[in-house]
């Protein structure tokens, strides 16, 4: 089996459902607090279960935020939680956005290249502003893929990766919108928030690229999947 359109967009849409249940369904709220390529397994018929709850912290009688120490993956951490330590459903849905532009793109959170960090939300932004967004769909799919809905799911991933936190839709939105039962033009996109400093004093301990994980595009022409696997394999 390989990782055609039709997977990325189920995966994209499974996990994009686990979240919506975890923050808006299940009593108390949580949140994820690492969602990242890795901590997405996968089975051999691509159905994704989100894993890795060891960060995850309860929202108890409808609080906004928690206060906690920063911990995460560089590349997927929200920008007002690395800075404040204050966390929030939509510090998930950054991450998640950060994901969703992975899988429809097959670049990583962040790659390093000639010694400079480059984050996917900001070449992805770049993109957008060029009016070239369909520029980030994966070459490994060679065309073969819905040109409306691959936009669209970049667009999504862009909505949920907005430097303003109270801009970024709720992960039922995300749903929604993803499964076109919501028009993307209903949604303003501004630019994306990006962490690039790393010393921040709340930061459980210090990371680097080398800690963000290896994205679908390491498994988007493999051949067969007999166990399950993971998006950063």
């Amino acid at each position: 089996m390989t990782f055609n359109w039709e997977a990325r967009r189920d995966v994209s849409i499974g996990v994009a459902r686990v979240l919506a249940f975890l923050h808006e369904e299940l009593q108390p709220h949580i949140v994820h607090r690492d969602i990242k390529s890795s901590n997405v397994l996968l089975d051999r018929n691509f159905t994704p279960k989100v894993s890795d709850f060891g960060l995850a912290k309860l929202l108890r009688d409808e609080k906004s935020h928690i206060s906690t120490q920063v911990a995460g993956t560089l590349g997927y951490l929200a920008p007002e939680y690395a800075t404040s330590g204050h966390l929030t459903r939509k510090s998930d849905v950054y991450s998640f956005g950060v994901l969703l532009l992975e899988i429809v793109s097959g670049q990583k959170a962040l790659d390093n290249h000639q010694n400079v960090e480059r984050f996917i939300v900001e070449k992805s932004w770049a993109a957008y502003e060029g009016n070239d967004l369909l520029r980030m769909v994966d070459p490994v799919l060679n065309m073969n893929y819905p040109v409306e809905e691959a936009k669209r799911f970049l667009m999504v991933g862009l909505c949920c990766v907005q430097e303003t936190a109270k801009l970024r839709p709720r992960m039922s939105e995300v749903v929604e919108m993803l499964s076109k039962n919501i028009e993307m033009g209903e949604f303003h996109i501004s630019q994306p928030g990006v962490v690039n400093d790393m010393r921040n004093p709340r930061m459980g301990r210090q990371m680097n690229s080398s800690e963000s994980s290896a994205t679908a595009a390491s498994f988007a022409d493999s051949s067969e999947w007999n166990t399950t696997t993971n998006l950063a394999r």
